[in-house]
């Protein structure tokens, strides 16, 4: 019996058939599925968002968030207070950050990203009662029993030594989440992981996939597509441009296809980067030329965080 495909929505998640991210199964080019005997019921997408998760049990993860179209917050790092509570560092789609504590948030500028996080490692050798304030953010002290921030906007928190280097981690990793335009519908790429980096695009169904790599196969994918540029530049001083170029490689997620559709610089008007599960459509990357300078920036910005 033929796989029921999931519903698509035209007006949930506009999209043309490049940006379907399906294929039939053994690789070739993305294509219009296949018509299928029935129109798919709620159970039928749950069952296949189900098995897709099942697949990728215990080789990394395939999810499916419950809700349609995009969250506004990318990632969202917790740092738990051992006083009670969390310091919650949040990078929303917008591309701006917030540092949330007790229903209070704060924003937080670029100079803040840029400063608190050395600024707070750089405590050590603090006395008790030892201050530094930092305009729109609030006050740190030097505590008895670690330190204590009093939020300019309202509120405070106690934390450990350990803690407030935590809280500077999260603060100086936020920028890595990143939303982007691919041409297909956004992308984003984010890691709450040390060892691990996410993914996230909407499905045929406009409820968002995520699927976490580990970092060999992050690795792999970025090298893949990286010897395709070389081979294209080859071929070019050769004269021996071909219109397609494709690497398989393997993965914590399955075998994945990473493929150059046009010039692969970005100036030719189907210039397309296709990174696909070779089986199954579960998931999938389509970047349109003008994108790809951004997509690759966003998926190296990852990888040069967490220092891979």
């Amino acid at each position: 019996m033929a796989a029921i495909k999931r519903i698509w929505r035209e007006e949930l998640h506009p999209r043309d058939s490049w940006g379907r991210f399906t294929h039939r199964d053994g690789g070739g080019t993305p294509s219009a599925p296949t018509p299928q005997p029935a129109t798919p019921t709620p159970a039928d997408v749950s069952r296949m968002a189900d098995s897709a998760i099942r697949r990728a049990a215990g080789r990394g993860g395939i999810t499916r968030r419950p809700e349609r179209g995009m969250p506004n917050t990318i990632a969202r790092l917790s740092v738990p207070l051992k006083s009670g509570g969390t310091i919650d560092i949040e990078r929303h789609g917008d591309g701006t950050t917030t540092l949330n504590h007790n229903g209070r948030r704060i924003n937080l500028t670029d100079q803040h990203i840029n400063d608190l996080p050395r600024a707070l490692v750089i405590t050590d050798d603090w006395d008790s009662g030892d201050s530094e304030d930092y305009p729109g953010f609030g006050r740190l002290t030097k505590i008895t029993s670690g330190y204590r921030i009093d939020f300019e906007n309202g509120g405070s928190a106690h934390l450990t030594r350990r803690e407030l280097t935590k809280l500077s981690q999260a603060i100086e990793r936020a920028p890595s989440a990143q939303r982007v335009e691919t041409g297909y519908g956004p992308l984003d790429v984010f890691a709450n992981d040390p060892n691990k980096a996410t993914i996230r695009h909407l499905g045929d169904d406009g409820r968002p996939v995520e699927v976490t790599f580990t970092a060999s196969a992050f690795d792999r994918i970025l090298a893949a597509y990286g010897e395709l540029l070389d081979d294209i530049d080859i071929d070019l001083d050769e004269g021996t441009r071909r219109p397609t170029y494709s690497k398989t490689v393997n993965t914590n997620v399955g075998r994945v296809r990473v493929e150059i559709t046009g010039t692969g610089n970005g100036s030719g008007p189907d210039d397309t980067i296709l990174i696909v599960p070779t089986k199954g459509y579960d998931w999938g990357m389509a970047i349109s030329g003008p994108n790809s300078r951004a997509w690759y920036d966003a998926m190296a910005g990852v990888r040069e965080y967490l220092n891979w």
